[in-house]
């Protein structure tokens, strides 16, 4: 083998582990792109899921604190207790005096 020859040989193997290094890359990159696909659909039907589980709790708790809220007196409603009460024990008071009962809360 001349080195004329040697050289063509080589260029030639040069040539065909080119091709060869090009259709690997080839492949592995749509392999990569691929699983890069299947893991961002993955993940994206997660978060929509969790989104969706996420949204439904709310939704849950907001009906729960308004069941709690039309259920729970309002301060206004407590005051107006308590103003009932202040004027029914005058009126106790008054009816005691009145019959010279002695008050029972006071010394």
């Amino acid at each position: 083998m001349t080195p004329d020859d040697f050289k063509k040989l080589i260029n030639e193997i040069g040539g065909l582990i080119d091709k060869r290094a090009d259709t690997t890359e080839t492949n592995i990159k749509a392999h990569v792109d691929k699983r890069i696909d299947d893991v961002q659909d993955h993940l994206h039907d997660d978060i929509q899921a969790s989104e969706e589980h996420t949204n439904a709790a709310l939704v849950a708790l907001a009906a729960g604190q308004k069941e709690i809220r039309d259920a729970m007196a309002t301060k206004a409603d407590v005051l107006d207790v308590g103003v009932k009460v202040d004027r029914l024990k005058k009126r106790i008071e008054g009816i005691e005096d009145d019959l010279e009962i002695p008050h029972r809360d006071k010394n």
